[in-house]
């Protein structure tokens, strides 16, 4: 297989159940990580209720349908969408997506501090990705990791065999605003409402079975196929339904997109970059090609978050 370039979308996610008796004020994340860096990133605070479907990815023409645009991003653009990206047959993907219930609307008003907890919380679910907690639980085409799960069992391990780190991570994600604002978190059911992370190799990619790109979502017209994914994750690991009823269910879709690796950019802006129109040569080749999008931070060296 040769080096090919794929992005990937996030293009909605469904709340079959909140997570609290009144409706979640949430931080939606989604985050796509190559060889354990980070090649972009995004999220968004927004108001989620039951039976809600928050549409990322716009449709064509968003005139009646406007989608919600994320209000952080780094590497990734306003249709939520992460590359192109330079994947190799034995290079590892992780596509990232969480939704963190922090339970005080007024926040939406202030982009310093609601920016500040998006990137706290990016921060926090890459480290605990990388972590050796995380619980798989599909195969290795697409595996899908429950990261919740893996942090919330892992801090109550009565043992004690479990590290500071990810116990500190566990307190973080329930208790999001005092810990990234110092302020009061009165939230009784705020907290980690799904965090989870597929992963992939770029052989695994390349099995995909890729369709024309679908019409109900925007992509550029270079474009070559996409292959969708559902992921349906709960907050069981970490619900009191005393407190707050019903366990928070939510159905998330993203999509795998290709594109011909003679694809190219135009301009140069590395901060920028999908924000930049595309343009294409005329062939098609699967000749390696220039590293359109390098990849951003990596956990080494770095501390922890909070």
């Amino acid at each position: 297989m040769s080096t090919l370039l794929f992005s990937f979308r996030l293009n909605a996610i469904h709340s079959q159940n909140q997570r609290g008796k009144n409706a979640d004020y949430d931080v939606i994340t989604f985050q796509v990580l190559k060889n354990n860096q980070v090649t972009g990133q995004g999220g968004i605070t927004t108001v989620v209720s039951s039976g809600m479907t928050i549409t990322t990815a716009p449709p064509p023409n968003d005139l009646f349908f406007p989608p919600f645009k994320p209000t952080y991003k780094d590497r990734m653009n306003d249709q939520w969408i992460i590359g192109p990206i330079e994947i190799g047959a034995n290079d590892h993907i992780n596509v990232v997506y969480s939704a963190t219930n922090i339970g005080d609307p007024g926040l939406g008003n202030d982009e310093i501090k609601t920016d500040k907890i998006i990137e706290k919380l990016l921060d926090i679910y890459y480290q605990a990705l990388l972590s050796e907690v995380t619980i798989e639980v599909a195969g290795t085409i697409g595996a899908v990791t429950d990261i919740a799960a893996g942090i919330f069992g892992a801090s109550k391990d009565v043992a004690g065999n479990f590290s500071d780190t990810l116990k500190n991570i566990a307190n973080a994600i329930e208790n999001p605003v005092e810990t990234f604002l110092g302020e009061p978190d009165n939230g009784i059911c705020n907290g980690v409402v799904f965090a989870g992370s597929m992963s992939f190799t770029g052989a695994g990619l390349n099995q995909l079975i890729y369709s024309p790109p679908s019409l109900q979502h925007w992509a550029p017209d270079i474009c070559r196929g996409e292959h969708e994914f559902s992921v349906h994750l709960t907050d069981a690991s970490n619900h009191n339904t005393d407190k707050c009823g019903h366990i928070a269910e939510t159905d998330i879709f993203f999509s795998v997109l290709t594109f011909p690796l003679s694809t190219k950019f135009v301009g140069k802006s590395k901060q920028n970059i999908n924000d930049l129109p595309l343009e294409t040569t005329t062939t098609h080749s699967l000749k390696e090609g220039n590293n359109f999008n390098k990849p951003g931070n990596s956990l080494k060296n770095k501390k922890t978050p909070f």
